[in-house]
């Protein structure tokens, strides 16, 4: 079948790996996938807990890099003080993980007075060599590193805000 290409800059007839990696280049975006949630998740556990913020994303080269990035709102109810730590995880393997000493993404919400909630938009980004074709599911995770309730509120209707997570492959 013959190439065609219409007045909309749309081809026909190119099958599936008929260019070649060489020919795209390196740096080029191949995909773009988003999630999306309108469900909260609350803990007060110490280790992560996933959210319901996750997207899946098949590589179409082992040798792609994967950007992950977003934002989500993060809530604590009436605690004064609550350090909550964030993670990523590909699949069930936990590929980055905020420390409470250390880490771009540790927040202390801290109010005054103490009986005040605390909401934070948290923007994130993080880039992945996965090293597969196989689908590969990122999800984002919380934790309290005291005890305190912590939420990530999801792109709850209450919060007016949708909670994004995007993964672009990058060959």
């Amino acid at each position: 079948m013959p190439l065609v290409l219409d007045g909309n800059g749309d081809i026909t007839g190119l099958t599936t790996g008929a260019l070649e990696a060489a020919a795209i280049g390196t740096g080029a975006i191949r995909q773009v996938v988003q999630g999306t949630t309108s469900t909260r998740t609350a803990t007060t556990s110490t280790s992560l807990v996933n959210t319901n913020l996750t997207a899946t994303i098949t590589p179409t080269s082992s040798s792609s890099r994967i950007v992950v990035f977003g934002q989500t709102q993060l809530y604590t109810p009436n605690v004064g003080s609550a350090p909550i730590g964030m993670g990523l995880r590909r699949g069930n393997t936990l590929i980055w993980a905020s420390a409470a000493d250390a880490g771009p993404l540790y927040y202390t919400f801290t109010s005054s007075p103490s009986s005040v909630a605390s909401i934070m938009m948290v923007p994130f980004a993080y880039t992945d060599s996965p090293s597969t074709t196989s689908p590969t599911t990122y999800t984002i995770a919380i934790s309290s590193y005291n005890g305190s309730s912590v939420e990530d509120l999801g792109g709850a209707t209450a919060t007016r805000h949708t909670a994004t997570i995007i993964l672009m492959e990058i060959a």
